[in-house]
């Protein structure tokens, strides 16, 4: 296992069902996990609905809310190990829709659980979307990379300042990026088996980390 801290981030390259279990109080995932019936080839040989249950159990009765990103067309039934009550889903929007056969692609679907964060100014009513206005191809070297716009969005959305987020299917780093703004900053904790993916997130935040700050609050 090889641990980086970077800023306000931990990150560790390992498989989470072996690190999870050395991780102390966190408040919110906020995690992308591979999901069912996806085309990646290097995701071939994981079993989505197997993966997901092991890593709730490691993780159950330990946090207070979790936020799941998944494509419009992934099935939600991979999230039945989920034991928080559900809160609400979000349509995160692309500026401009692809086609996928008879479907068109123009969003990522988010599921949240669990008892939402404390009400405050500017953030009382949790709202249902977020546009992202980048339509530039892939943010990330990394097959499935997520909007950074709508990442920031969920983590401001669905977390305390004082949250420690834990991705444990981290990729690319995304979240971990969306954590890094020194005036509302949220201690991020990420995990990724891949080396290669692992390595692009820690240069992607040092990045951040070295340029400062960033406001992350966007449109409610």
């Amino acid at each position: 296992m090889r641990r980086e801290v970077i800023g306000n981030c931990e990150l560790y390259h390992g498989d989470c069902l072996d690190i999870l279990g050395e991780i102390g109080k966190v408040n919110t995932v906020v995690t992308d996990p591979v999901w069912p019936d996806n085309s990646v080839s290097e995701f071939k040989d994981i079993e989505p609905y197997d993966l997901l249950e092991k890593m709730w159990k490691l993780v159950d009765g330990k946090i207070d809310r979790a936020v799941f990103h998944l494509g419009c067309n992934s099935n939600p039934r991979i999230l039945y190990p989920v034991t928080l009550p559900f809160f609400r889903v979000a349509r995160m929007e692309y500026p401009v829709p692809g086609q996928r056969g008879r479907l068109l692609n123009d969003c990522d679907i988010v599921y949240m659980f669990g008892a939402p964060p404390k009400s405050i100014p500017g953030k009382r009513l949790i709202g249902g979307k977020r546009m992202s206005t980048n339509n530039f191809g892939k943010e990330a070297e990394h097959p499935c990379p997520r909007k950074l716009e709508h990442v920031k969005w969920q983590v401001y959305q669905f977390t305390n300042q004082d949250d420690i987020v834990l991705d444990p299917f981290m990729g690319s780093g995304t979240t971990g990026v969306a954590c890094v703004d020194q005036e509302h900053a949220r201690k991020f904790i990420g995990i990724e088996i891949n080396e290669k993916y692992f390595d692009t997130a820690c240069k992607r935040i040092e990045k951040v980390v070295s340029q400062g700050v960033f406001d992350f609050r966007g449109s409610e």
